[in-house]
């Protein structure tokens, strides 16, 4: 990845302006669906949300297992809203949002979604040529197991996509294939996937974890296989904020015939672009043991030629529920440091723009405006949870969607960008 992708907006003065919080107007387009399972919303399936749908909608889900959907050029939100905790929306294989142009963004909250052992394995989450947004928040990612001759898939493959944030997600890379005796003797297709894979992209991860697939045991002929890296840049390259990433382990030799262990896989790996990482955790896997071979080696916490850059500085964090009543109040957890003043600026449109000076990445477009009033000053602890109060839609309107983002000016006076919040506002 060039460096132009993490370089500088421009002079502060451009970028911030005090003013009114007008929480905006509302799209005159959009409409909600409901999806449900069981029969109690418009649809049972998600895909037939999404093919009725228009720019600007907003797809609410009910708890269960669907089928798996795809959003083709589409501007929408989708959000989970499980009846009863501890039943959650699952698709029950991939989930796929391709071809976004310019200026539209799609929006996923607390959906799982596992990808099937298919040939080959298929991810959680797949993102293909996305000019526009694409976000995602408190969702979980899983790649399916490997095949014969496949490695496990990863939790999600993200590929020519220009503007992916993810806020408290995580993704968890397959586990690698486990041979029977001389199942593809003397072929190392026993390794777990990676936790992300991506290639010419620009990501921003938030408060996320990312792990990649243990690789399986080897009891024949072959090589075993490695363990899959939490995060796999090919090219371009990502920022991320206090999350974590953990190498898979490698995959056991237990047999005299199987001479060679795997090795474990790494935290963050950069072959090619850069990477610039903000106070997280890094951990790589365990090399696969061989009593009568070769073990494997352990994996780094961070490798690779490309440009690994830690970022000095501290992680600033918000977390809030996407859905809330019209003209009812938002409860936003906050972390970060003792006297940050911490805004909350909104917008109807998303963006994606890293700012070095800022420790982070802009993900609402700018200049940006700013209450007069910050909506916490953080006590000793720096954390805090507010209640930061919502606009009252009018009787027309049945969901106002807005995209807002965590801002701290710590007591030093400098900006700190932290996690975006995406609020989908309800009559």
């Amino acid at each position: 990845m060039t460096t132009s992708w993490f370089r500088s907006l421009r002079p502060d003065a451009a970028i911030f302006a005090l003013a009114a919080c007008t929480w905006l107007a509302p799209r005159a387009s959009a409409d909600v669906h409901i999806v449900d399972i069981y029969g109690g919303g418009d649809f049972t399936q998600i895909q037939a949300a999404i093919d009725a749908s228009v720019d600007g909608d907003t797809i609410f889900v009910k708890g269960g297992g669907y089928a798996t959907f795809t959003v083709d050029d589409k501007s929408l939100w989708i959000v989970a809203e499980p009846d009863t905790p501890g039943f959650p929306v699952i698709i029950w294989d991939t989930v796929r949002v391709k071809n976004l142009s310019a200026g539209k963004s799609v929006f996923l909250y607390d959906i799982t979604a596992i990808g099937i052992p298919a040939s080959p394995p298929q991810a959680g989450l797949i993102l293909t040529d996305n000019v526009g947004h694409v976000r995602a928040e408190a969702c979980e990612f899983y790649g399916a197991s490997g095949a014969p001759n496949r490695a496990g898939a990863s939790g999600a493959d993200i590929a020519t996509c220009f503007s992916v944030s993810f806020q408290m997600c995580s993704f968890t890379g397959g586990p690698g294939y486990q041979e029977s005796q001389c199942d593809g003797c003397y072929t190392p297709y026993e390794s777990g996937g990676d936790g992300v894979s991506t290639a010419g992209s620009v990501l921003a991860f938030y408060d996320c974890t990312l792990s990649g697939g243990n690789a399986t045991t080897n009891n024949w002929q072959s090589i075993a296989g490695s363990g899959g890296h939490g995060c796999d840049v090919q090219s371009f390259g990502f920022f991320a904020s206090g999350s974590r990433f953990y190498g898979g382990g490698g995959g056991q030799a237990t047999d005299w015939q199987a001479p060679q262990a795997g090795n474990g896989g790494h935290g963050v790996r950069v072959a090619a672009g850069a990477a610039q990482l903000l106070d997280n955790t890094y951990s790589g896997g365990q090399g696969g043991l061989a009593p009568e071979g070769f073990p494997g080696v352990p994996g780094a916490s961070t490798q690779g030629p490309g440009i690994v850059n830690f970022l000095s500085g501290q992680k600033r964090l918000g977390s809030a529920n996407a859905q809330v009543g019209s003209g009812q109040s938002l409860s936003v957890t906050l972390i970060g440091r003792p006297g940050d003043r911490v805004y909350l600026p909104t917008a109807p449109t998303s963006n994606w723009r890293y700012l070095a000076a800022k420790l982070g990445v802009w993900l609402i477009p700018v200049p940006v405006r700013l209450d007069h009033t910050p909506i916490a000053i953080l006590p000793a602890s720096g954390t805090a949870v507010v209640q930061v109060p919502m606009p009252n839609l009018s009787p027309s309107e049945s969901a106002r969607q807005v995209f807002a983002q965590c801002m701290f000016l710590s007591a030093q006076g400098q900006f700190v960008l932290g996690s975006p919040l995406h609020i989908v506002i309800r009559n």
